[in-house]
């Protein structure tokens, strides 16, 4: 789809699949591009219009309206939205002290998914869209991250904190969202989290299938040692 020497990646399609929309640094900021079927990439999103920053797409609203995306900050990153059509002011959606990554709509696209560290580790949490001043439901338990909805809007998948594809039951209407209890489905081996924060698998449909970036024989990381009272041990 791309041959250009800069990386490439957060592809997202169009809900009609005739376009993609995908970050490429290739202007010397990481920036919104589109492609339209075998047309020439084209710069969709100016990063002037969020003050020159990194921005990286990460989903289309079912009705084709919207497109959200992730941005960088002087503390980390924020979520916004842009239309698709008119003059593609962009929105803000959920900024603050903390990470916001890897947003979601849901198929209503009456709320968001996604992981934020507001408590000090990354949570999956859901918002109203269009956004309003009340505080996010928490979907997660212990650390979670990745959020992705089945299509019929009734579950919602992340990965918890100790590698476990889990999912949850949940109930979108036009006002209200309720989540049930997290459940465990199966052991992922998925790359440590780092920033910025790409999502590492995909679901079908109907929630029976997945497509997961599974890391092979990942190294592990040298361990520390700590010794207290060193000073005890030492020939007098």
């Amino acid at each position: 789809m791309t041959l250009d020497p800069s990386s490439d990646w957060f592809p997202v399609w169009s809900q009609d699949g005739s376009r993609i929309f995908f970050a490429s640094a290739r202007t010397g900021t990481q920036t919104i591009f589109e492609k339209a079927g075998v047309a020439p990439e084209e710069v969709f999103l100016d990063n002037v219009l969020v003050g020159g920053v990194a921005t990286y797409p990460h989903d289309v609203s079912q009705d084709g309206q919207f497109l959200l995306y992730q941005q960088s900050t002087s503390r980390g990153y924020d979520l916004g939205v842009i239309p698709l059509s008119g003059d593609r002011k962009p929105i803000a959606f959920v900024s603050g002290p903390s990470n916001e990554v890897q947003g979601r709509f849901s198929p209503n696209h009456r709320w968001i998914a996604y992981a934020s560290d507001e408590s000090g580790k990354f949570e999956v949490y859901v918002r109203p869209f269009p956004p309003q001043s009340t505080r996010p439901t928490t979907i997660s338990v212990a650390g979670g991250m990745q959020p992705e909805w089945r299509r019929d809007g009734k579950e919602l998948f992340y990965i918890s904190a100790d590698g476990k594809l889990t999912t949850v039951p949940v109930v979108t209407s036009e006002a209200t969202f309720t989540a049930g209890t997290p459940r465990a489905l199966f052991d992922v081996a998925v790359p440590e989290p780092t920033a910025p924060y790409p999502t590492d698998y995909a679901v079908t449909a109907d929630g029976q299938r997945f497509l997961v970036n599974t890391v092979v024989d990942q190294p592990r990381r040298p361990a520390l040692t700590v010794i207290l009272n060193w000073t005890s041990a030492l020939i007098r």
